[in-house]
């Protein structure tokens, strides 16, 4: 029974969590902003089909990969407040 509820949580938060992404991405590429050719984070060319898909990129994959896992672990723990 745990478990199930475990899966449904977890099947819960992702599906928000991709839903908030898809939003995101939705809005950057409105924005007509200039994407960076190295990533805020370490340093790296940003990929140059990334920079033309997602205006105003600024983070290459595996560090945007990293920032989202942190921002989806902050709600998390943000939303456990006992």
């Amino acid at each position: 029974m745990f478990d199930e509820i475990d899966d449904t949580t977890a099947q819960a938060v992702t599906a928000m969590w991709l839903e908030e992404r898809i939003a995101a991405v939705r809005r950057e590429m409105h924005t007509g902003r200039v994407s960076l050719k190295y990533c805020e984070g370490c340093g790296n060319r940003i990929d140059e089909q990334r920079r033309q898909i997602l205006s105003g990129v600024r983070l290459c994959v595996g560090c945007q990969e990293i920032a989202e896992h942190w921002e989806q672990v902050r709600r998390v723990i943000g939303g456990c407040r006992g």
